[in-house]
């Protein structure tokens, strides 16, 4: 790590919607028909309500139905995986214990992975996949390192930036190390930048990317990766 101190017409619009519509719901049924009623795991009734949805919610629609029944199946599962990996350190472990008896708590931590929006991560601190915590920032980093090592400009360098956020520092920290872990070099700053600083460290340095920790105007207890 290097620490860095300084146009249609509107009738044939509507006949190719109707067109468009018509070929999706014909797809939907053959999905529905082949795919979904063969599947023990979903819920039937959902699917015919789903049939019975405006074209331009129907697809949407069975999308939800799936992942909804697929994530109900799945997050004990994850919560589980991170009381017993020895990858997960204790004091992450201490955290989930405190809730085992709470379900509702333990979904909302664990259904779903934290995803990329138009502002990057961005989730409330805490432990868990639907959370900010040093795993999902290294699983974030480690994505963008592969994407670095296959396009082969790892010698360029990632230089870093982060706020005043609550975990801040400490993202920023395993962030850069994942990327040393992989031969990249990172370009750290030695405390709190403003964005556009970070916009001209990768541009003085030559550097191929820029990581900002970061979670805007969300509230405290938020924080964000981009």
């Amino acid at each position: 790590m290097i620490s860095l101190k300084a146009n249609l017409g509107a009738s044939s619009a509507k006949r190719e919607e109707r067109a468009v519509s018509g070929a999706a719901r014909g797809v939907l049924g053959d999905f529905i028909e082949n795919s979904l009623y063969q599947n023990p795991h979903f819920d039937y009734n959902g699917a015919e309500d789903c049939e019975k949805q405006s074209d331009s919610t129907i697809i949407m629609c069975v999308k939800i139905k799936i992942n909804r029944r697929r994530l109900d199946m799945g997050y004990m599962e994850s919560y589980r995986e991170w009381l017993e990996n020895p990858y997960f350190d204790e004091e992450t472990k201490a955290e989930l214990k405190a809730i085992q008896n709470d379900e509702k708590e333990i979904r909302e931590r664990f259904y779903a992975d934290l995803e990329f929006g138009t502002g990057g991560l961005r989730g409330i601190i805490g432990a868990g996949i639907n959370r900010m915590n040093k795993y999902t920032v290294r699983k974030a980093t480690q994505g963008l390192a592969n994407f670095i090592l296959k396009q082969g400009s790892e010698a360029m360098g990632v230089a870093i930036a982060h706020d005043s956020r609550h975990m801040s520092t400490e993202f920023a920290e395993e962030a850069a190390c994942c990327l040393c872990a992989n031969g990249i070099k990172a370009y750290v700053f030695d405390s709190l930048r403003p964005t556009p600083e970070l916009s001209f460290a990768v541009r003085y340095y030559g550097c191929t990317a820029g990581i900002n920790v970061t979670a805007s105007h969300n509230p405290p207890e938020y924080n964000g990766y981009k």
